[in-house]
């Protein structure tokens, strides 16, 4: 009786051990990785990005940008309501309810030099 007892309590001693061991060591570490690789999303409006599905108009297309290295792709809409056609390079805007909104980079261009 007095083996199985302290069999047991050996046991919950080894488990709550090795949890926390992986809590600490682990799971803190992993989280604290993903902390640092998120991009601030309101840090691009100026940016540029390039469509990669067109924008009809009024309706959404997509978009790709890149930050830190890495390749983020996006939702958007023109901003004007304009159709934009696929490969063309555009400006971030403004960006609501994890929609992009743009511009063509050659219509703020022509708009600049007038």
């Amino acid at each position: 009786m007095f083996f199985t007892v302290c069999w047991g309590l050996g046991s919950i001693a080894v488990g709550v051990t090795a949890a926390f061991i992986i809590y600490k060591y682990i799971i803190v570490w992993l989280k604290s990785k993903q902390n640092t690789s998120a991009v601030e999303m309101q840090s691009f409006i100026g940016g540029t990005a390039k469509v990669t599905e067109r924008i009809p108009q009024g309706r959404y297309g997509k978009i790709t940008y890149y930050a830190n290295g890495n390749t983020y792709s996006a939702p958007a809409k023109s901003e004007d309501g304009n159709q934009i056609e696929r490969n063309t390079e555009v400006t971030i805007v403004y960006i609501d309810k994890n929609t992009y909104y743009v511009k063509s980079s050659a219509n703020i261009l022509s708009k600049r030099l007038q």
